[in-house]
């Protein structure tokens, strides 16, 4: 069964309200998930991240032009070389964290989404149960 059959079948068993409600739940663009990370319980450490992954920037592109223009011996081009390459593998390093910061928070939200449904799932057979007694 495809995920658009699943979500066709899900929004036929749910009332009106229900659906609407769902309806407004869906993912949030990416520019807002993205400033999510920011507003997060960890924003702190995230704010450090992308602070340092900055830093890191600058210093990779200092160490390119240094090792591009002014190196003329072998050794300052290693030393240049071994910084540039620091730089690069940090900024990596910092971004493949934030985008699972990212996937974290989205999979937070599915979890409370489902939350939800059992809660409401829990609470419509609590109804059933205690109208048929």
């Amino acid at each position: 069964m495809k995920q658009k059959d699943i979500d066709t079948l899900i929004a036929e068993t749910l009332s009106r309200e229900e659906a609407e409600f769902y309806a407004d739940l869906d993912e949030p663009p990416i520019l807002a998930q993205v400033l999510g990370v920011f507003r997060a319980r960890n924003r702190w450490l995230n704010v450090l991240g992308m602070t340092l992954s900055l830093l890191f920037l600058a210093l990779g592109v200092y160490s390119a032009i240094r090792f591009l223009s002014t190196a003329a011996e072998v050794r300052d081009m290693l030393r240049w070389g071994a910084a540039l390459f620091f730089c690069v593998t940090a900024v990596w390093a910092i971004k493949i964290w934030y985008w699972m910061e990212l996937q974290r928070n989205s999979l937070t939200r599915e979890l409370k989404r489902l939350e939800l449904q059992v809660a409401m799932l829990a609470d419509r057979l609590q109804g059933g149960r205690t109208g048929a007694e």
